[in-house]
């Protein structure tokens, strides 16, 4: 009688531990998802960023275009003093 109480209960105790240990430690394919989305919005996350600095670099691009065709070219580069200012 010991022993069919003792398989009933170790057949409890093992249904009910494992699903306690599926709900701590996800099965490989469950793991493998959660890394894969992961890394999934990581990258998203980082090429977004990287976009909007390109565009950034672009708009200081071409304001410095700008700048440097209303300016006539160098400026007082080729006309600097002995403090690295620009001579009249």
């Amino acid at each position: 009688m010991t022993g069919a109480a003792e398989s009933t209960g170790s057949a409890r105790c093992s249904r009910s531990g494992r699903r306690y240990r599926d709900s701590i430690v996800p099965p490989t394919t469950q793991l493998w998802h959660r890394f894969s989305s992961a890394r999934t919005t990581y990258t998203r996350r980082r090429k977004a960023q990287f976009a909007q600095q390109n565009e950034q670099r672009e708009a200081a691009r071409v304001i410095k275009e700008k700048l440097g065709h209303r300016g006539g070219g160098t400026g007082c580069l080729d006309r600097l003093g002995p403090d690295n200012r620009c001579l009249p």
